[in-house]
C-alpha cells in the first residue's frame, strides 16, 4: 500500500528532468518550475510524511489519530490540487500541460485512495489483508494507467527536445 502512495510523488517529480530545450516547452517548464513546482512540492512533501504515519497506523506499527493526518492530506491534496488548476493557463504547449493535468489526476486519485484506506481501517477497526488487496486491485490499476499516460508523455517531451 505504501508503494502506490509514494508512487505517484516519484512519477510527478521525475517527470520534471526530461525538460526540453526546445523555446516553447523551455518557457513552459520555467513557468511550471517557479510558478507551480514550489507550492506543489512542498505540499506533496506534507501529504508524504502524513501518509507515512497513517500506513504505520494502518499496519498497527503506530498510535495516533488517523483523523487528524487523514485531514492534513485531504487539505493539503485540495490546496495543491487548486493551486495547479489556477495555473494551468499558464502553460502554453500541449506536453507541459498535459504533464501538469495528469499531475492532478495523481493527486486527486491518491487522496481517495487514502481516504477510502482510513474509511476501511475505522470501519474494520483494522487494515485487513482483504481489504488491502481489494484496495490494491482498485487502485493500483487506474495508478498503473496514469504511469503509462505519463511515460508516453515524458517521451513525447523527450523526443522534441532532441
Amino acid at each position: 500500500m505504501k508503494k502506490l502512495l509514494l508512487t505517484f510523488i516519484l512519477v510527478l517529480t521525475a517527470g520534471l528532468a526530461f525538460a526540453s530545450t526546445k523555446e516553447e516547452i523551455a518557457k513552459d517548464m520555467q513557468v511550471y518550475s517557479t510558478d507551480i513546482e514550489p507550492k506543489l512540492l512542498e505540499a506533496l512533501g506534507k501529504i508524504e510524511q502524513e501518509t507515512i504515519v497513517i500506513d504505520k497506523i494502518l499496519d498497527n506499527k503506530a498510535k495516533g489519530s488517523v483523523d487528524t493526518s487523514l485531514k492534513i492530506v485531504n487539505n493539503f491534496s485540495k490546496a495543491a490540487v487548486k493551486h495547479m488548476s489556477d495555473n494551468t493557463h499558464k502553460l502554453k504547449t500541449k506536453e507541459v500541460k498535459d504533464y501538469h493535468l495528469l499531475s492532478i489526476q495523481f493527486i486527486q486519485l491518491s487522496n481517495e485512495f487514502i481516504t477510502e484506506a482510513v474509511t476501511s481501517y475505522k470501519k474494520y477497526g483494522q487494515m485487513t489483508e482483504k481489504e488491502k488487496i481489494r484496495l490494491q486491485n482498485k487502485y493500483g490499476k487506474q495508478m498503473e494507467e496514469l504511469n503509462k499516460k505519463n511515460a508516453a508523455i515524458l517521451q513525447k517531451i523527450q523526443e522534441m527536445v532532441h
